[in-house]
């Protein structure tokens, strides 16, 4: 009995003790977490570029050049992607939902055909008029600037051209369109802008 009075005043100085320590690290870890969503230093800026963009009826030399610095202050989904890649082919129908409900705004999504080929890319229908811009990127170079080492591969930009979000693999489930169309609401890219 006395071992356990002995046990119960000392679980009456520790609780409190450990509950203060919990509730103070809960709460830095939160301070910090909210500090660094709202000034986000550790975002990197995307690289510019200029490539031209495909469209059924226009020969390459004569198609119209797109990049990075034509779409600022505005965040842009950038798909990179290949004719030849079959796992690109699975996320078209997800993309195409995103750009769907998307497109009515200013935000912007691009397509680029890597290491691929102006007559592939045509023949795929990702360059249709009606379908967010298509560019190539011919010998891959765009790709490897932005470090894609695989394809499918997509990336979230914000709207100060810094990555935000970097999905490898195609973007055919649920919670991958999920995370793109939260990336797109107003609070988050607001938040992203400072």
């Amino acid at each position: 009995m006395r071992f356990l009075l002995g046990v119960m005043r000392q679980l009456i100085y520790i609780v409190p003790v450990l509950g203060a320590f919990y509730f103070l690290d809960r709460y830095t870890d939160n301070h910090f977490i909210s500090q660094i969503r709202r000034h986000r230093p550790d975002l990197q800026p995307a690289p510019d570029f200029r490539l031209p963009r495909v469209q059924s009826g226009i020969e390459e030399a004569a198609a119209t050049m797109l990049g990075l610095s034509d779409l600022k202050d505005e965040p842009v989904i950038i798909n990179f992607w290949a004719s030849w890649c079959t796992s690109c082919a699975d996320e078209k129908p997800y993309l195409d939902s995103i750009w769907k409900k998307r497109k009515k705004y200013r935000n912007r999504m691009l397509g680029i055909a890597t290491t691929d080929e102006w007559s592939k890319v045509i023949a795929t229908g990702m360059a249709a008029p009606e379908r967010y811009p298509v560019l190539l990127d011919r010998d891959g170079s765009v790709a490897r600037a932005f470090g894609v080492k695989t394809l499918p591969q997509t990336i979230v930009l914000d709207p100060r051209s810094r990555i935000l979000l970097r999905i490898e693999g195609p973007v055919h489930s649920a919670d991958r369109v999920a995370d793109l169309d939260r990336m797109f609401t107003a609070d988050v890219m607001d938040a992203h802008a400072h």
